[in-house]
């Protein structure tokens, strides 16, 4: 992650997620995605969007993005460390795909995005907790569903409409011959 110093947010948020089995953690993918997402909507950023699995995106710019730690004990999640990063005030990055909240016409400080972002994570971890699937919302606002799509897999090159994403979390993808299901890093998008 490119961070200049005092210009983007980076948090981790430290959760009990004793309440998820361990397949269905990305669940918690989704409540977090689904949070961070609200929050820079609410923010102002207009045309937030997640990439699956956990990038938050401004059209098609890539703004912040989500990693999840577990802690598993037997068959369920102990704990999870949700790690987030938003660029906000950077206004030069290596990566062309990169922008920030500030790029994109969306003027919040940190400490505001940080509380609108523990707000907006908090609605989504209670219903997540109180047994509600947020897989539909998720879908609603993924970048790239319903769309034809250029993508790699195995460094080949193809033609796909993203369709939704299995209850493991695996990318969903409709080809002209065929119906497949991807995982986490086996499938890039092409820009």
């Amino acid at each position: 992650w490119e961070g200049e110093p005092g210009k983007n947010l980076m948090m981790s948020l430290l959760l009990d997620t004793s309440f998820l089995e361990v397949s269905r953690q990305f669940d918690l993918s989704i409540g977090a995605a689904l949070g961070v997402w609200s929050a820079l909507r609410s923010a102002g950023l207009e045309n937030a969007r997640i990439k699956w699995p956990n990038d938050l995106f401004a059209g098609a710019r890539k703004v912040g993005g989500i990693l999840i730690e577990n802690s598993v004990r037997e068959s369920r999640l102990r704990s999870s460390v949700v790690g987030i990063g938003i660029n906000i005030r950077q206004n030069t990055f290596g990566n062309p795909r990169a922008s920030s909240l500030n790029r994109e016409g969306c003027t919040v400080d940190r400490d505001t995005l940080a509380e609108l972002i523990c707000t907006h994570f908090e609605h989504f971890y209670l219903r997540l907790r109180g047994g509600e699937d947020l897989r539909e919302e998720y879908l609603a606002v993924l970048f790239g569903r319903d769309e034809e799509r250029e993508f790699i897999f195995r460094d080949q090159k193809f033609r796909g409409i993203i369709r939704g994403v299995s209850e493991g979390g695996q990318l969903m993808v409709e080809s002209e011959l065929s119906r497949k299901i991807f995982e986490i890093k086996e499938i890039s998008f092409c820009f």
